[in-house]
């Protein structure tokens, strides 16, 4: 899950949690200051999921390695940035 607040030069402020990855969800708070220092421009959902998969060790199981894991939250992650940046107000 991605929340943003926008300010007058960028991002004023961030929330990203998740779950599905350890034991129970997760907020990562360093990836929120990470979002809010970067500069916004067309590359920042790539790098945003780099971000947030470096700070994740996911557990693998019998449903899903934990490579595939790792890519799915990656993949959703930017999905979940590129949405909450698309939204007005």
């Amino acid at each position: 899950a991605v929340s943003i607040r926008r300010g007058s030069t960028g991002l004023q402020a961030a929330r990203v949690a998740v779950m599905g990855v350890a034991d129970t969800p997760r907020r990562l708070r360093e990836v929120e200051a990470q979002l809010v220092a970067m500069k916004l421009d067309e590359t920042t959902p790539d790098r945003f999921s780099a971000d947030v998969v470096a700070h994740v060790s996911p557990n693998g199981d019998l449903h899903a390695s934990a490579d595939y894991r790792r890519h799915l939250l990656g993949q959703l992650a930017r999905r979940a940035l590129q949405t909450a940046l698309s939204m007005k107000g």
